[in-house]
């Protein structure tokens, strides 16, 4: 578990330059992430640096959200396979993580904010109610 994956416990932070956004880690030379959202099976390229939520609804994907990016809402949590396959959380949505503490559901879970998660890398996530472009629901 990496010290900043929201856990049973909640939110551990840890120290770190705000303006390095990497965690000191090296990010790929690629020029665009993959994120594969199950149960959708929906494969979201994400421009380095862009936010997933941000990525897909730029792709026409309806996310569900109440607060449209402002890490306030949390309705645009996922579940992520691989924590470090983003950037470290910053401030506000480690404000936002904070509210999973002590929730049983969430227990043993990675969970991050689609509004403010940066991948660094192709992975996968788990978020239920994400709709295509074409859906007809919106």
């Amino acid at each position: 578990m990496t010290k900043w994956a929201i856990r049973a416990r909640g939110p551990e932070q840890r120290h770190h330059d705000p303006d390095d956004r990497t965690g000191g880690r090296q990010l790929s030379g690629a020029a665009e992430r993959t994120v594969r959202v199950e149960p959708l099976g929906a494969e979201i390229r994400v421009p380095k640096g862009e936010r997933l939520m941000a990525a897909a609804e730029r792709l026409g994907y309806h996310w569900p959200t109440l607060c449209h990016g402002q890490a306030a809402c949390t309705t645009c949590w996922v579940e992520v396979d691989d924590p470090d396959a983003f950037e470290p959380p910053a401030p506000l949505e480690v404000k936002g993580l904070g509210l999973f503490d002590g929730r049983s559901f969430y227990a043993g879970k990675d969970i991050r904010l689609a509004c403010q998660a940066r991948p660094l890398r192709d992975t996968v996530v788990t978020k239920r109610g994400v709709r295509g472009p074409s859906d007809s629901r919106r």
